[in-house]
């Protein structure tokens, strides 16, 4: 079996000073495989983090194990599961400058997958209201403003998509619940 192939039963059945030459050994690959083979990287580093729930994993193994995997996730968009990583191995050294610039950046892109969905989800909104404004279709109107009413807008989301025009449009029809719901 390959080192990265051990079952949790076998993993258990180490003794101490044998389980942390393991983790150490997957600590290791996982950093020497990086960006080249992100997917091998990010398995050992998931059997560092695995066998630390035994807690006999010495902290600095563990956190080198973290990095590595919160990097991988990171890299491939799974952002906010990075940041729950991130957030054990700060909990471990909170001291720990490379950690601290390691969960800065995961925030920043975390942040900007969020701006890219929510920009994504106003596009849509905003061609529902367009569609519903001209055919009138007072309901659809309803539930999109509705659905809007829900979101957490920014500024630069909303001034990129254009949806105030379509909006400025429903707080100028006849119909009162519409024209509140857009103001």
């Amino acid at each position: 079996a390959a080192l990265v192939d051990l079952t949790d039963g076998l993993v258990e059945q180490l003794e101490a000073d044998e389980l942390v030459e393991w983790v150490t050994a997957h600590a290791a690959i996982a950093e020497i495989l990086g960006q080249e083979r992100p997917g091998e990287s990010e398995a050992h580093a998931r059997q560092v983090v695995q066998a630390s729930v035994s807690g006999q994993v010495p902290q600095e193994v563990e956190i080198r194990g973290r990095s590595s995997l919160a990097a991988r996730l990171s890299e491939r968009g799974s952002t906010a599961e990075a940041l729950q990583v991130l957030q054990v191995a700060r909990s471990l050294d909170p001291t720990n400058s490379a950690l601290r610039d390691q969960t800065a950046v995961a925030i920043q892109r975390e942040e900007e997958r969020q701006s890219q969905d929510i920009k994504g989800m106003l596009q849509r909104l905003k061609q529902n209201l367009g569609r519903d404004l001209n055919a009138s279709d007072l309901p659809g109107l309803r539930a999109t403003l509705t659905e809007l009413e829900g979101m957490p807008l920014t500024w630069e989301a909303v001034q990129e998509t254009a949806i105030g025009k379509e909006i400025g449009r429903c707080a100028k029809l006849e119909d009162a619940q519409i024209a509140s719901q857009a103001r």
